[in-house]
């Protein structure tokens, strides 16, 4: 409750053209130096939008766009310098533990793990560095990258936006982020996986449809 109250009350002291250049800085370092409160600031500037300040889509915009230009900075990196950030003499201070379950992760489930990162707790911080370490397509990740942190970004400010009079609530909420991002991660997968069947479904109808179709013609 103090952090929220502290940042909102140092984005509300900012002209507009302040609160969308802190937001996008914050956003941008979180993903390549955590941990930053970044989820906190992405929340309280959609209070300062409910206010009538600023314009929570373009929160949510230039939100989205640091998120995935971090993204593809620590992708960056993890591309370069690969293997050698799990060297066990160097890069110490690196959590080596979480960067190999991330690459279990993108191993498994390749670029969905991108769509997912800003859902992903425990991980998150790591994900830039192993998908880079993977060789995924930097078109296809930018892509999944900026989806995901749109998506986290829009999730956050609304959150901020509709509960700006209830801070109390909304201070127990981010206390549980990790959670949140756990339980719409799930929500996510199962809504994927209902529209995978959908599809099969729809296809397989169609091709029977079209044997039949065949069967009858002369």
């Amino acid at each position: 409750m103090e952090l929220l109250e502290s940042i909102h009350g140092w984005l509300s002291s900012l002209p507009p053209g302040g609160v969308y250049l802190a937001l996008f800085i914050i956003a941008y370092v979180e993903n390549v130096v955590p941990p930053i409160p970044g989820d906190v600031a992405i929340v309280v500037a959609g209070m300062v939008a409910a206010a009538g300040a600023v314009s929570l889509p373009v929160l949510v915009a230039l939100a989205a766009v640091a998120g995935a230009l971090g993204f593809m900075s620590v992708y960056a990196v993890g591309k370069r310098l690969d293997a050698a950030l799990l060297d066990p003499g160097r890069f110490r201070w690196l959590p080596k533990d979480d960067i190999r379950k991330a690459e279990g992760y993108v191993a498994r489930y390749g670029y969905f793990v991108v769509a997912a990162n800003r859902f992903m707790p425990g991980v998150r911080a790591v994900i830039g560095l192993s998908v880079g370490m993977s060789g995924l397509a930097p078109g296809r990740v930018a892509a999944l990258a900026t989806l995901s942190a749109a998506v986290w970004a829009a999730l956050m400010g609304a959150l901020g936006y509709a509960l700006v009079d209830n801070r109390e609530v909304l201070a127990r909420l981010l206390g549980g982020v990790e959670r949140v991002g756990t339980v719409l991660m799930a929500l996510l997968a199962v809504g994927l996986a209902a529209w995978l069947i959908r599809t099969v479904r729809r296809r397989r109808g169609a091709r029977s449809g079209a044997d039949q179709e065949t069967e009858k013609s002369p």
